[in-house]
């Protein structure tokens, strides 16, 4: 979900088109070029909960081309760049995510220089671009939101997610990077880990459910606005001969696949259960429906 983590699209603040790939804004009465023939977009004001911007493109993009030579964030009083992690949404879509949170009160740019090319044509970007940033709102942190909990095999380690959903103290949610502890996989079971919010005091925890066997393996939702309900798709282990959503049944679709349609409220924990052909327990999965 990136809803809280993307707050502003660069494409609906400027067009850039592979015309040998030039960059265009979709407001030219704005455009200001740098003497280095940057194409400098209008400033915009964030507060220190973001972290993630949209990159689109108006036809796709060479993703070799998009790296942290072409594509990133520098803070602009010293200069240096900040790590970030990239994701390609789609053809013409990238995502960049700051690792660390933005500064209050300092300033920062995206630039996309010309060395992002047309996957098309091969033809190298004419119109380096660059955005500003102010970070002006201090978003103070109330609590940490309860993350989905996460299986992994035993002796294997984990992927716990990078970030978590954090509820600020005026109301509003967004995501903050977590660095978590240890945990040891050796045995079976649930496992608490603990993780301490970018730095700061406030922590928050995920439960690792350490199995033989990965018996729960994918989770999807898809929301029927019109129906108010969602559609629950699993897949699961070849052992799985029954799976429970919140202690009803689902509906087996062949391929280790099982599916049920049901009312869940957002923000919501549900719990997922694996059984095998005599009805015994092999293992479960918690899973908080998302914000």
């Amino acid at each position: 979900m990136l809803n809280g983590i993307i707050n502003s699209n660069w494409k609906d603040i400027f067009k850039k088109v592979f015309l040998g790939i030039a960059l265009y804004m979709l407001f030219m009465t704005s455009m200001v070029y740098a003497a280095d023939n940057t194409q400098v977009l209008p400033s915009q004001n964030i507060s220190t909960s973001k972290m993630s911007w949209n990159i689109s493109f108006w036809s796709a993009y060479d993703k070799t081309s998009v790296n942290s030579s072409t594509l990133y964030l520098v803070q602009d009083s010293t200069g240096a760049k900040l790590s970030c992690t990239y994701s390609f949404l789609d053809a013409t879509t990238v995502v960049i995510t700051s690792v660390s949170r933005l500064k209050f009160n300092a300033v920062y740019s995206i630039i996309v220089n010309a060395g992002v090319k047309s996957a098309a044509t091969g033809e190298y970007l004419s119109v380096p671009t660059r955005k500003t940033y102010n970070v002006t709102q201090n978003l103070v942190i109330d609590a940490a939101l309860a993350s989905n909990d996460v299986s992994v095999v035993q002796n294997n380690q984990p992927v716990l997610p990078s970030t978590v959903d954090v509820l600020y103290k005026d109301g509003s949610i967004g995501k903050e990077p977590v660095t978590w502890g240890a945990v040891n996989t050796s045995t079976a079971g649930v496992k608490k880990v603990t993780g301490r919010i970018n730095g700061l005091t406030i922590t928050t925890s995920i439960n690792v459910n350490v199995t033989v066997v990965d018996y729960v393996k994918d989770i999807t939702l898809d929301y029927y606005s019109l129906l108010d309900i969602y559609s629950v798709n699993v897949e699961a282990d070849s052992s799985v001969a029954r799976m429970s959503l919140n202690g009803v049944d689902m509906y087996y679709n062949g391929n280790n696949n099982f599916q049920l349609s049901t009312l869940l409220t957002k923000g919501s924990t549900v719990t997922f259960n694996a059984y095998n052909a005599t009805n015994k327990l092999l293992g479960f999965k918690k899973y908080v429906v998302g914000q």
